[in-house]
């Protein structure tokens, strides 16, 4: 008796497992068959700028013949579809994936604008310290860099915005750097009148926080549009020129 059930128990667990391989296979290719009615794009981070939409993807996808609506889900190349959209130079990585209800999703993920240059040429760098044209449909609110832009290496550039940018204070005061050489830069706020002359980049650090000390210390007994603009070239000095 004990080895009759046995047997039996062994013969179901066989059928149950023939059946779950059945089951999976069956459905895989059934799911295959369904034909693709509807796309769905999410542009990710699209809040404060958008350099691509979702009428761009389509287009897209309908020019180089992957549009994925109309196909089964088994004609439908997933990762053809990443590389196209990921050719745009707006777009830094996409992910497409297929839905069991039979929908083909699409999340794209823009580069994002740090700051502009407007010099010579007018173009962003983004985050990744990279290069990309500005766009006619959106303007990000970013720090401009102005004037002679080639007479100050790029990653110097880089390195003064990313301290702007993650200063609290400085990334709500600071809108515009200008470039006049490598020697003279000078710096418009947003608050007041005047021009903050930076000089070289050299010790940018120690004359910000000199400036930052005066802001506090000596603006808030005055007028902010008493000066003109505020050299911060001399040591230990911020030198206001009426």
């Amino acid at each position: 008796m004990k080895i009759f059930r046995s047997i039996l128990i062994l013969f179901g667990l066989i059928v149950t497992a023939c059946y779950i391989v059945f089951s999976m296979l069956f459905f895989s290719k059934q799911k295959d068959k369904l034909i693709c009615k509807e796309m769905q794009v999410e542009i990710n981070d699209s809040t404060n700028f958008r350099f691509i939409s979702e009428k761009d993807v389509a287009i897209i996808l309908a020019n180089s013949q992957l549009t994925p609506i109309g196909k089964t889900l088994n004609e439908i190349d997933v990762q053809a579809i990443e590389h196209e959209i990921e050719k745009q130079i707006a777009v830094k990585k996409v992910e497409c994936f297929k839905s069991p209800s039979g929908s083909v999703q699409i999340v794209v993920f823009q580069r994002k604008p740090f700051f502009r240059i407007m010099g010579q040429e007018d173009y962003y760098i983004d985050t990744e310290g990279k290069r990309m044209p500005t766009s006619l449909q959106c303007a990000a609110h970013v720090p401009i860099v102005t004037g002679n832009t080639q007479k100050i290496s790029l990653p110097a550039i880089i390195d003064f915005v990313r301290y702007i940018d993650k200063e609290t204070f400085w990334n709500a005061q600071i809108e515009q750097i200008h470039i006049v050489d490598s020697a003279f830069v000078e710096l418009t706020p947003r608050v007041g009148n005047h021009q903050i002359i930076l000089g070289s980049f050299d010790n940018y650090e120690k004359k910000l926080n000199k400036l930052k000390n005066f802001y506090i210390k000596g603006m808030n007994q005055m007028d902010w549009n008493r000066y003109k603009k505020l050299d911060l070239r001399y040591k230990n000095q911020v030198i206001g020129i009426k």
